[in-house]
């Protein structure tokens, strides 16, 4: 096993065109990783195999819409990033406390801390189910009030 903060990087090949450093190479993090900026990728993937998990249960879709509802989309500025505060191109989102107060208990894996700097940090893909959620409850009034 190695030890916790390790990056292996398997048949390493870097190269240097302008200002970016290419990495062509599987690399495996075990712990956090830090980037200052965006990244880019074709895809970012999450493991999702029923193999890994143990039980599992349907979320119940009116308290996706009762969470989904009491989230505040924001526009913000980033004051660690020198965003400027008069600039028209705001970011959008969520606020990480914001969300964790609208949570259940028990959804403990939307809302992470940095191990960096202790900053709370907000896993965007892992709100998906619960939209997902949201819309089927709204899915299944509106087809109650077609019926009726």
């Amino acid at each position: 096993a190695q030890p916790a903060g390790t990056i292996e990087i398997r048949n390493l090949r870097l190269w240097r065109t302008s200002a970016a450093v290419v990495l062509h190479s599987h690399c495996t993090i075990q712990g956090d990783a830090l980037a200052i900026g965006s990244m880019r990728a074709t895809a970012f993937t999450s493991t999702s195999d029923a193999r890994l998990k143990d039980d599992i249960e349907p979320l119940d879709v009116a308290e996706c819409l009762e969470v989904a509802c009491a989230l505040v989309p924001r526009k913000y500025t980033r004051i660690d990033l020198g965003d400027s505060t008069t600039n028209d191109a705001r970011r959008i989102g969520f606020i990480a406390q914001e969300v964790r107060a609208a949570l259940p208990s028990h959804w403990s894996n939307v809302v992470g801390q940095s191990g960096f700097d202790g900053s709370l940090t907000l896993d965007y893909a892992k709100i998906t189910p619960l939209l997902c959620g949201a819309l089927q409850a709204l899915a299944a009034r509106v087809a109650a009030l077609e019926t009726s």
